[in-house]
């Protein structure tokens, strides 16, 4: 009998891995046999680099979807593992050229001047090099990133490709550890192994092995620059998206690719539904594709539906484009009296989708307006409040709710449900991952 994980087991199962796989960096390391300040500087550079190498892999690992995304569905509490590591392992990292320098007795500058005259030195500065490049990176992640725009911070992200070879490549010439002892040598190649067997997985989706071919069949707009996109596959193999999933599109093998949630999927002909909003240059972009356009899909992401029970009362609350998971699963339980749904939108022109939604649920959906007054039933000014919610539910405490929109309209949200004792666990929102 097979049995499958659930995702938070199986989050759970990786970070025992990580924790498991680090501990060696702690205990192969022979201590002094005499502890002074060189000493004792040198044994823990050893212990913090073999560390940082191990904490790097795994940032590596995680970093690439290609790779974790075939064993999990969820991407992005995984990017969560990811960040925390690159905020907080980065500890381990930058400590290790600070303990060199205390061992040699050099100056700070030894850190970040490269030299190459000997062989020795130029292995060293390979390690420098990895250094300098995870420091720019970590500062640009961790420090700045609200303060750089998405673009230019994605492509410095990726200079932190060449830290985990440059490191490894440094170690065996002059790690001290490495030379004498055959546990700390085996520890290493066991890295490189893995970090090479991870790389190869990363080229099949370099070279698009993850995804399926699809053809544009419609693209029209509807409503004030929002977009439907119906795509055919165009193989005979195509993933089938469940409820609330979103897919990865890259247009053509040159191209950034971008998540967008399934309006509807068709598991017996692959027709999957998108739709979105024009805002940025890469669906600026999109929005002039035409019918035939060949595009690259991912399989489905995402986990923010998966609970959902039509034995549960529930409400769906959507800002804007948010509406889009929604679709299917109040298509497929609109005559469910306790579905709800609040959306929530500038006014009726910007409203994707709502006449069909009225048409499902009726007097269930609750059409909120903040840029155009309206007077009709159902339908509410201002954003969503306490009050707009009470009128509607006379208990909120009853119900299971579904938010998706932009994160300042998630967050209040939140708050809104908060002050009305909705407990935090019957509460899920949804969260892409760039």
């Amino acid at each position: 009998m097979v049995i499958e994980m659930n995702e938070t087991n199986k989050r759970r199962l990786l970070v025992v891995s990580i924790v498991i796989t680090s501990i060696p960096a702690l205990l192969l390391m022979s201590p002094p046999a005499r502890w002074s300040l060189a000493s004792g500087a040198l044994y823990l550079s050893a212990v913090t680099g073999y560390l940082g190498v191990a904490l790097i892999l795994w940032m590596y690992i995680l970093g690439m979807r290609s790779v974790f995304g075939l064993i999990f569905h969820d991407i992005a509490p995984i990017m969560k593992i990811h960040r925390w590591l690159g905020t907080y392992g980065a500890i381990a990292i930058l400590l290790h050229p600070i303990l060199i320098i205390l061992n040699y007795g050099e100056s700070i500058f030894y850190t970040i001047i490269p030299h190459v005259g000997t062989a020795f030195e130029r292995h060293v500065t390979l390690g420098r090099s990895a250094f300098i490049v995870f420091a720019v990176v970590w500062i640009s992640s961790a420090l700045l990133r609200k303060k750089i725009a998405y673009r230019p911070w994605k492509y410095l992200h990726y200079l932190s490709y060449i830290c985990l070879p440059f490191a490894l490549l440094h170690i065996p010439s002059i790690g001290s550890q490495f030379m004498s002892q055959t546990f700390v040598q085996s520890y290493f190649y066991a890295i490189l192994t893995v970090f090479i067997l991870v790389t190869l997985m990363r080229v099949r989706g370099f070279i698009d092995g993850d995804r399926f071919d699809y053809s544009i069949a419609r693209h029209n707009l509807i409503a004030d620059n929002v977009y439907q996109l119906d795509l055919d596959p165009a193989t005979a193999s195509w993933p089938t998206p469940k409820p609330g999933q979103y897919v990865y599109l890259k247009l053509g093998r040159i191209s950034e690719d971008h998540p967008f949630s399934v309006v509807t999927s068709n598991p017996v002909d692959g027709r999957i539904t998108l739709a979105y909003r024009g805002l940025g240059r890469f669906t600026s972009y999109m929005s002039e594709q035409k019918s035939g356009t060949r595009v690259l899909i991912s399989r489905g992401y995402g986990e923010f539906l998966q609970s959902f029970a039509d034995t549960r009362p529930t409400v769906f609350i959507a800002g804007g484009i948010g509406i889009t998971p929604f679709i299917e699963t109040i298509a497929q339980h609109s005559s469910n009296d306790n579905v709800w749904l609040f959306y929530s939108n500038r006014a009726h022109s910007t409203s994707a989708f709502l006449p069909q939604l009225k048409s499902m649920l009726g007097s269930r959906a609750v059409s909120i307006f903040n840029q155009e007054h309206t007077t009709e039933p159902y339908e509410e000014n201002g954003y969503l409040s306490a009050e707009i919610v009470r009128k509607y539910l006379p208990d909120p405490t009853l119900y299971q709710y579904y938010i998706c929109g932009p994160a300042i309209m998630m967050d209040s949200t939140i708050e809104v449900l908060s002050s009305l004792d909705v407990p935090s666990r019957q509460i899920r929102t949804e969260a892409f991952n760039f």
